[in-house]
C-alpha cells in the first residue's frame, strides 16, 4: 500500500470519526459486510461437509458392491451375498447383469 492510499485512509478516518452519523453509518456498513463475510463461511462450511458425507456414502456402497462382485464371481449364495453386503436382491441382480454385459 503506497503512502498516498494510506494517508487518504486516515483522512477518511478522521472524517468519519467526528461525523456521530457518519460514524454510525461506517459501523452498520462493517457490521453488514461482516455479516455476509460469515454467512457465506457458514454456507461454504455446509457445502463442504455435504461433499465430504455424499462422497463417504458413494465410498461405503462403491466397497458393498465390489464385495458383492468378488463373492457373487466365486460362486456364493444370492442369501449369503445380500446378508454380508446388505444390499438388496434387486441391486446383487443389476450386479450380476452389469458383470455378464463387460
Amino acid at each position: 500500500m503506497s503512502d498516498t492510499t494510506l494517508d487518504h485512509a486516515l483522512r477518511v478516518w478522521e472524517e468519519i470519526s467526528h461525523d456521530p452519523d457518519q460514524y454510525a453509518a461506517f459501523l452498520s456498513r462493517r457490521k453488514t459486510l461482516l455479516d455476509e463475510a460469515s454467512q457465506l463461511h457458514r454456507a461454504e462450511t455446509r457445502g463442504l461437509e455435504r461433499g465430504i458425507r455424499k462422497g463417504e456414502i458413494k465410498g461405503k456402497l462403491e466397497g458393498r458392491l465390489e464385495v458383492a462382485r468378488t463373492m457373487l464371481a466365486s460362486g456364493e449364495p444370492l442369501e449369503r451375498v445380500v446378508l454380508f453386503t446388505g444390499l438388496d436382491r434387486e441391486t446383487l441382480h443389476a450386479v450380476q447383469q452389469g458383470d455378464r454385459h463387460h
